[in-house]
């Protein structure tokens, strides 16, 4: 897990509020089913992909796609080994079609607030409250078959532990 150091951002520009985001600004099971969150919803990641930032601000970058999966359902994939043997992982996170690249890492992912949602068969025109859905932890890629081999392509999906894990974490080390 990371975290983005927005320190020079918030010393170079006081207007800015700060504040931090509590639990009550995670998307667990409840707020999930209370805002209704679903494959499909349009997200929004905050980071520095590839190191990029807004000039000499040190601004990250903003960033919108797609939940591609389920949040809290198990995630199942398998990973190649440097032996080349396959190792299966059950992770709980899902993941986001964004155009995830390396440097993404640590990137919060957050439900985009849109109006006009649909919440159990309702529209709704006041956007969602800023949730926090979870934080991408890795950049998926698949095979690419060169020649004779294959090499990793780049996929566009980012894998990300939801705000479950996140909490877990949190409290294991802080509390």
């Amino acid at each position: 897990m990371a975290a983005i150091d927005i320190t020079d951002v918030i010393k170079t520009n006081p207007q800015i509020e700060k504040r931090w985001a509590g639990y009550n600004d995670f998307a667990d099971a409840a707020k999930r089913e209370e805002l209704d969150i679903t494959v499909g919803e349009e997200v929004i990641t905050v980071g520095y992909p590839l190191g990029l930032r807004q000039g000499d601000t040190n601004f990250p970058l903003v960033r919108q796609g797609l939940l591609a999966t389920m949040i809290g359902y198990p995630f199942r994939d398998k990973v190649e080994e440097p032996n080349g043997s396959l190792r299966y992982r059950n992770l709980r996170a899902f993941l986001i079609d964004g155009a995830t690249v390396p440097g993404s890492s640590g990137s919060p992912v957050i439900l985009k607030p849109v109006t006009g949602r649909r919440v159990k068969d309702v529209i709704r025109l006041d956007p969602p409250p800023l949730v926090l859905l979870g934080i991408v932890a890795q950049t998926m890629y698949a095979p690419v078959r060169m020649g004779e081999g294959t090499i990793p392509g780049f996929a566009g999906l980012g894998l990300a532990f939801d705000v479950e894990t996140i909490r877990e974490t949190i409290e294991m080390f802080f509390e």
